[in-house]
C-alpha cells in the first residue's frame, strides 16, 4: 500500500483536504497528515485523525510512539508528499529552505516526490514573489496542480481557488504510478543461461558439423535463443556419406572423430531445444 503524506496549510480550502484524503484511501493509499499551526484553526487535527486512523503531526517537537523524530520518520516513509492546500507562505518556505514547523521540516527531510496545490487570493497568486517561488520549485522537480478560476472566499473573482478534489487526486496517483512502474509485475532472477552445458554439447558434435560452420551457428544460437531455424538448415543442407543428416543416426556425445551413426532427428532437435537459453 503506497504511503502519501498529506500536508495541510492555513487556508479556507483546508476542508477540501478531508475529501482528498478520503478519495486517496478509496484508491488504496495509506494517508498520513501533517498540519501547520494555521491549518488547525480551520480544521481540527481530530478530524484528520479520525479519517486517516493515524496521529496527525502538527508539533515538530513531539516524538512518535517509539520515540522517533517524526519529521524524519514520516519523511522516510512517504512515497509522495502532497501539500493541498499550499499557501503563499508555505510555498515561500519550500522555495527558500526555511524549516520552522512540522511541514517545512518534513519537506526538507523527504526524498519523495512533492506535489503542491496552491490556493490563495488572485493578487497574491499573481505576485512576482509567489510566481518566482513556484518557478523555483518546478525547477527542482516539484509538481504543481494549478489553481482554478472562479469566485474566491475573499469575494474576488480570478485564479487562486484550490483545484478540484478529483484533479488533485488524479495528479497524486500519476506521481505515485511513476514510482511504482513494476507493480503487479513478476520478476524472475536466475544465475543465467546454461552456457557451459551448451558449449559442451556443441563441442561434442561430430566433425561434419563443421560444414555448417559450427562457430557461426553457435553464436547465432546464443544471440537469438532460437535453434529451430538452424536445426532446419542443418537438416536440409547437411549430408553424411551422401545422405541428408535427417536420415542418419547420431549419438550427440559421440567423439568428433568417431564413425557416424544414423541420426534420431527429433531427439537431436529436442536436445538442442532443451539447452536453449531461456528469456529472463
Amino acid at each position: 500500500m503506497p504511503v502519501v503524506v498529506l500536508g495541510v496549510t492555513g487556508c479556507i480550502g483546508a476542508y477540501k483536504a478531508c475529501e482528498v484524503l478520503r478519495e486517496l484511501q478509496k484508491q488504496g493509499v495509506d494517508v498520513h497528515v501533517v498540519m501547520t499551526a494555521a491549518a488547525t484553526r480551520f480544521v481540527s487535527p481530530m478530524t484528520f485523525e479520525a479519517l486517516s486512523r493515524h496521529p496527525v503531526f502538527h508539533d515538530q517537537f513531539s516524538l512518535g510512539e517509539n520515540g522517533e523524530i517524526r519529521h524524519i520518520s514520516l519523511a522516510d516513509d512517504a512515497e509522495l508528499l502532497l501539500v493541498a492546500p499550499a499557501t503563499a507562505n508555505s510555498l515561500g518556505k519550500f522555495a527558500h529552505g526555511i524549516a520552522d514547523d512540522a511541514l517545512s521540516t518534513l519537506y526538507l527531510a523527504t526524498r519523495a516526490p512533492v506535489l503542491v496545490a496552491p490556493a490563495m487570493n488572485v493578487n497574491m497568486f499573481d505576485h512576482p514573489a509567489v510566481q518566482q517561488n513556484l518557478e523555483t520549485l518546478r525547477a527542482r522537480g516539484v509538481g504543481v496542480v494549478e489553481p482554478g478560476d472562479g469566485y474566491l472566499a475573499c469575494g474576488w473573482l480570478g485564479k487562486g481557488r484550490l483545484a478540484e478534489v478529483d484533479q488533485i487526486v488524479k495528479a497524486a496517483l500519476a506521481r505515485l504510478a511513476g514510482r511504482r512502474d513494476l507493480e503487479r509485475e513478476t520478476v524472475l532472477v536466475t544465475a543465467g543461461p546454461l552456457w557451459d552445458q551448451i558449449t559442451e554439447f556443441v563441442q561434442s558434435l561430430p566433425a561434419y558439423w563443421d560444414e555448417l560452420t559450427q562457430q557461426d551457428w553457435f553464436q547465432s544460437f546464443i544471440q537469438t535463443g532460437n535453434a529451430d531455424d538452424k536445426i532446419r538448415d542443418a537438416e536440409n543442407s547437411m549430408t553424411v556419406d551422401g545422405q541428408p543428416i535427417a536420415r542418419r543416426r547420431l549419438n550427440p556425445r559421440q567423439s568428433r572423430d568417431a564413425p557416424c551413426a544414423s541420426v534420431n532427428e527429433p531427439a537431436l532437435a529436442a536436445s538442442i531445444r532443451d539447452l536453449r537459453p531461456r528469456a529472463t
